[in-house]
């Protein structure tokens, strides 16, 4: 198995260990914030960039897990917490690859067929179909949340996306008019198989409650991924922009520039498609995942070892 590791496990983020051990949450899983927006915004416990570079704006009011997060028991301080996503750089969680990652699992995604759709032959839109997920709903804050986002952009700019909300995956917090909102975004309700993306030169990839889960699958299926997403996947650093995939801000705001580059420079976004495919059949394997998730466990382990002499982590003494 140890042959077969391409990487060595990170957990630190870069961050020094002094600054990692200092306990600053004096609520640590028992912060319930109704809705979140004020803990992560206005306390300033979350606070993520829009763009890499810069002068720095926040996303904050354009994502629902900032918005109105269904998760309600976290905390900012460093535990040796094992997830499969999370927002860096305010959470200091483990990170282990999912089962949607494996090929041997029921939970991955799976396609009947592999693609038969030439490059030259696929249309020139962005696909994506998905629920209503990322946050509870509570009033119009729903207009924010990514999901929505896309089907406005698409709605406002015709003849450049191919993109459908299919249903409801979270709640509403309050009064909520599911059927008016079903009817302003155009929720098409239709099943579609998986193999339906084959059919387009370009797929997104936007975040849902957490990591969307996709974005492996749609490296794989021929088309050139764009990804709006503010959480981290463990094999996230091993992945470049422009190079496996196009960024895209977490607002959206730069999705129609991004998709008019590709369609005029096929050429280089081809390359990018089949960049971001190589990585994901030959790096992202079953024995990849099962290497990494082994060596997840023997830090995790080192540092329960440590913890038991900090006063803060009681349970490990």
């Amino acid at each position: 198995m140890r042959d077969e590791c391409r990487v060595q496990v990170n957990v630190h983020d870069g961050r020094s260990v002094e600054d990692m051990l200092e306990a600053k949450d004096p609520k640590p899983f028992t912060n319930r914030p109704h809705p979140t927006y004020k803990y992560y915004t206005d306390e300033g416990h979350c606070l993520f960039p829009k763009a890499e570079r810069g002068f720095l704006d926040y996303a904050n009011n354009v994502t629902a897990f900032f918005l109105y997060s269904t998760s309600q028991e976290f905390s900012t301080d460093l535990y040796p917490i094992l997830s499969q996503g999370k927002v860096h750089p305010c959470f200091s969680d483990i990170l282990f690859p999912s089962s949607y990652y494996y090929d041997r699992s029921p939970s991955s995604p799976k396609i009947s067929s592999p693609d038969n759709v030439a490059w030259a032959d696929k249309e020139p839109l962005i696909y994506w179909r998905g629920r209503v997920a990322g946050g509870m709903v509570y009033g119009e804050n729903y207009r924010a949340f990514p999901r929505f986002r896309l089907i406005s952009l698409a709605q406002a700019h015709p003849g450049t996306m191919d993109v459908a909300l299919t249903g409801w995956n979270t709640w509403c917090d309050g009064e909520c008019d599911r059927e008016a909102i079903e009817r302003e975004y155009e929720f098409n309700s239709t099943w579609a198989a998986r193999e339906e993306v084959y059919r387009y030169k370009y797929a997104v990839d936007v975040d849902g409650h957490g990591w969307s889960g996709r974005f492996l699958g749609l490296l794989r299926s021929g088309s050139l991924v764009f990804k709006s997403t503010i959480f981290r996947e463990y094999f996230s650093q091993w992945m470049r922009p422009f190079e496996h995939y196009i960024p895209v801000r977490p607002d959206l705001g730069d999705l129609l520039e991004r998709l008019e580059w590709a369609r005029t420079h096929d050429e280089e976004a081809k390359r990018i498609q089949q960049a971001g495919k190589e990585f994901a059949d030959r790096v992202i394997t079953d024995a990849q995942n099962d290497c990494y998730f082994f060596l997840v466990l023997l830090e995790w382990a080192r540092l329960q070892n440590d913890a038991g002499s900090k006063s803060w982590w009681p349970w490990f003494r």
